[in-house]
């Protein structure tokens, strides 16, 4: 009996030593795919531009995509506005190690001007295709921070698959608060401000989401440190969710150093 097992049990034990191969085969065909069709929908490379395992393209002609919420459009972009948005991307982009963005699955930084969700003008869209969509025409002030807050987007849901339920984190908001409807629908200038005077929360964006709520938090984090610090030391909702973030990043890759993002 022993002897015939044993030919079975080795076949079944290199095939699970190989799912992991073919399951990494599997995705990297997949997101060729989905390479290919950006490249048919108009983006090109950029020569030579990558950062941490993320590809740059940029749009050579009018994009339009259709999402389940409905169509973005966007333009190619002038260099004047395209070269400096790609280094403000590229050197935010290095402060983390490889491995954390390996992690995330963030494959590709796509660079398209008058980036519309439907009729309203956006700076970002995460996620579409494992590509994080950017608009260059942006403040590079403000831009060094979004890159942050959409880096923060795609780890969270490489996290569990899941972006808008954390019990845990709710429980940290005062037990009257409840989010707004998304923040698709919370554009005003002012929303994405550094907030000194609204309990619990770093911007009035943070409050239109449980995952903008996170995503400002890690973005003020990597911007802002000495000054969040500051808000936390007073503010105890603030200081558990920078807590909270820092145990959901380390759970999800443990090349994060204790703090990182502290200058030294």
């Amino acid at each position: 009996m022993a002897l015939l097992a044993t030919p079975s049990f080795g076949l079944l034990a290199q095939t699970l030593n190989d799912e992991p191969k073919a399951l990494a085969d599997l995705a990297a065909e997949l997101d060729e795919r989905a390479r290919d069709e950006l490249m048919g929908l108009g983006f090109q490379p950029e020569a030579g531009r990558t950062e941490r395992g993320v590809e740059f393209l940029s749009a050579a002609r009018p994009v339009e995509l259709t999402l389940a919420n409905g169509s973005v459009r966007c333009e190619p972009a002038p260099r004047a506005h395209l070269a400096p948005a790609m280094a403000v991307v590229r050197a935010e982009l290095a402060r983390y190690e490889e491995r954390f963005i390996a992690a995330t699955r963030l494959k590709r930084v796509l660079f398209c001007e008058g980036l519309r969700e439907g009729d309203i003008r956006v700076p970002s869209l995460p996620n579409y295709e494992r590509s994080l969509l950017l608009d260059p025409d942006t403040d590079a002030t403000f831009l060094r921070r979004l890159v942050h807050h959409e880096v923060f987007h795609f780890a969270d849901y490489a996290d569990d698959g899941e972006l808008g339920r954390d019990a845990a984190w709710e429980r940290l908001n005062d037990g009257w608060f409840s989010y707004g409807f998304g923040g698709r629908f919370l554009r005003d200038g002012d929303a994405s401000q550094f907030a000194e005077d609204r309990a619990g929360f770093v911007s009035k964006y943070a409050t239109s989401a449980l995952e903008e709520d996170k995503a400002e938090v890690f973005s003020f984090m990597m911007t802002e440190p000495r000054r969040l610090r500051q808000l936390a030391a007073r503010d105890a909702i603030v200081a558990g969710k920078i807590a909270a973030v820092e145990r959901q990043l380390f759970k999800l890759s443990d090349s994060l150093k204790p703090r990182f993002w502290i200058p030294d």
